[in-house]
């Protein structure tokens, strides 16, 4: 104690002193913070999901001459293995024939992200940032439950069921003020009638990429009507545009659960691939090389950022 009233008699003598040592210290532990932070969040943090480690997301990588898909909306990268562009989106058809056959998944399931959408509540109109459209077992799939009514279900995600949606804790808490008589409540989405059913646990944000949060949820099987000017394309076998992933039955591996399903990813493929050819100038053109199905832990979600940030961490040293 004599020391630390010593110590402290001392700083206040000299206070100009005092106030750059104590700015200092702060900026460096406020900068050591950041960064942790900003690692955490980028190669360390897994989703707040039931065991994440159960997870996979399937990517595929194009084969040499070119790509399958005709037209799509794709998360790339490159994969270390073969150096070639790898991309974490499928179509519809992909994802219905790996969703009708997984013999090495306890569960399959998929997303889409929507950017800036308009909705209509209580008469006045505003923007979310970024929503997204679900399988109806991908909640289940994930083991995410609601704070607050339910999450979607399989019977959510039929064309002709009626349009409800989940919000985020954060979206509940921001704008409903966590009014818990949100369950039930008639809003617009893109100009479509939509009834909210739930709240997902704080936390939870999606699978998407790190730093993508989607604060509202939609069935799948309604981009129809969400997004009816691309509706056309999406519901077509050669647009690859949604985003795969599973969970991991008992004794399975990723690369086990990839190759069972690699046949049904080939023929679903090549099926898009020829009902595209026709759309196409150089419709006699071959078929290119079949592209590969690959499967890699998802407990963090997409992970295309966290691959070029760990990239570029690499990299660095030898600049």
């Amino acid at each position: 104690m004599r020391d630390l009233k010593f110590a402290l008699r001392q700083l206040l003598k000299n206070r100009g002193f005092t106030a750059v040592v104590v700015s200092t210290l702060a900026l460096g532990i406020g900068a050591n913070t950041a960064v942790f932070s900003l690692v955490n969040d980028v190669l360390l943090r897994t989703l707040p999901v039931k065991s994440p480690g159960e997870l996979i997301l399937f990517r595929n990588v194009e084969a040499q001459g070119g790509r399958l898909s005709r037209a799509g909306e794709n998360n790339g990268s490159i994969d270390p293995k073969t150096g070639r562009s790898a991309s974490t989106s499928f179509s519809l058809l992909q994802f219905q024939r790996f969703h009708d056959y997984h013999p090495a998944l306890a569960a399959v399931f998929a997303f889409a992200p929507i950017n800036r959408v308009n909705v209509l509540i209580d008469g006045q109109p505003e923007t979310i940032t970024l929503g997204q459209l679900v399988s109806g077992d991908y909640h289940a799939g994930l083991g995410v439950t609601a704070i607050v009514g339910r999450t979607l279900t399989p019977a959510d995600d039929q064309p002709a069921a009626p349009v409800v949606a989940v919000i985020s804790y954060r979206y509940w808490e921001t704008r409903f003020g966590r009014d818990p008589g949100v369950v039930g409540k008639a809003i617009q989405v893109n100009r479509v009638p939509v009834t909210l059913i739930g709240v997902t646990r704080p936390g939870f944000a999606g699978a998407m990429q790190v730093g993508e949060s989607a604060d509202i949820t939609l069935a799948l099987a309604q981009h129809t009507r969400v997004q009816a000017d691309r509706a056309a394309s999406r519901s077509q076998p050669w647009y690859w545009w949604i985003k795969v992933m599973g969970r991991l039955a008992p004794n399975t591996t990723a690369a086990q659960a990839a190759a069972s399903l690699e046949p049904a990813f080939q023929e679903a493929a090549r099926e898009g691939w020829i009902a595209g050819r026709s759309l196409d100038s150089a419709a006699g053109i071959n078929m290119p090389g079949l592209a590969t199905l690959t499967a890699d832990p998802g407990g963090q979600g997409e992970d295309d950022r966290r691959r070029q940030y760990a990239r570029r961490r690499q990299r660095a040293p030898h600049a």
